[in-house]
């Protein structure tokens, strides 16, 4: 009888086996689908996440300036500079055109080069200057009266009541032509400009000077007195006057 119960016993330490190894078995099988459809779920996310467009930094303080600067600074002081170290370029800054960067403020200009005037202005002298070199627009001039010029336009015929009358002596050999309220200058193109950070804006005529900032800067304006940094940088801009 006691060999009956252990074989009993046996039997039932064997049917119990069996049943724990099915139950580990479901359990394996459970766990084996749960990681299989986590692993889906991970790698759908994944392809989710790689599919989606790239966030733009909301605040423009955290952008990282371009590493143009340099190169447009290059091109700038190809134009040459003055006894004052100054750009030999004029700029017109755009209205609301400015990205702020970390270190500097970047904006959209017009580039404007000197005209160069020549110095042999004779009685009936006549020259002629671009003025776009964009478009291709141009002034016509012609020196009248002994000492006066006198602009021509549209076939080379004068606008008497737009005519404007220069002292010869004053613009000779000069690198810009003034009218009354305009001056003379060839636009060169039309491109970016970085300026520092600390840099300072002036107004020479009425002995203004402050720090530049995105306010005054999105205003726009012109400049024919810019000052460059070895990395590209305006670091001072200064309007003498028309």
């Amino acid at each position: 009888m006691r060999w009956k119960w252990i074989w009993l016993g046996a039997g039932l330490v064997v049917i119990l086996s069996g049943c724990a190894k099915k139950q580990a078995a479901s359990i394996v099988t459970t766990e084996a689908t749960t990681v299989s459809a986590t692993t889906a779920t991970e790698e759908s996310i994944s392809q989710t996440q790689d599919n989606r467009p790239e966030s733009k930094a909301e605040s423009t303080e955290e952008k990282s300036t371009p590493a143009t600067p340099i190169k447009i600074g290059a091109e700038i002081s190809s134009y040459g500079t003055n006894e004052k170290g100054e750009s030999l370029l004029s700029f017109e800054i755009q209205p609301d055109s400015v990205i702020q960067y970390a270190d500097g403020y970047e904006v959209r200009a017009k580039y404007y080069s000197g005209i160069d005037i020549p110095k042999n202005l004779e009685d009936g002298y006549e020259f002629i200057v671009t003025t776009d070199e964009e478009t291709g627009a141009s002034s016509h001039f012609v020196v009248a009266n002994g000492k006066r010029i006198y602009t021509y336009v549209e076939g080379r015929k004068a606008i008497d009541d737009k005519t404007q009358e220069f002292d010869v002596q004053e613009v000779a050999g000069h690198r810009f032509l003034f009218t009354e309220g305009t001056r003379f200058e060839d636009k060169i193109k039309e491109g970016k400009l970085f300026i520092r950070k600390d840099a300072m804006i002036e107004d020479a005529m009425e002995g203004q000077k402050k720090t530049v900032n995105v306010e005054n800067l999105a205003v726009g304006g012109y400049f024919n007195g810019v000052q460059f940094d070895q990395k590209g940088y305006a670091t001072k801009l200064i309007y003498y006057g028309e």
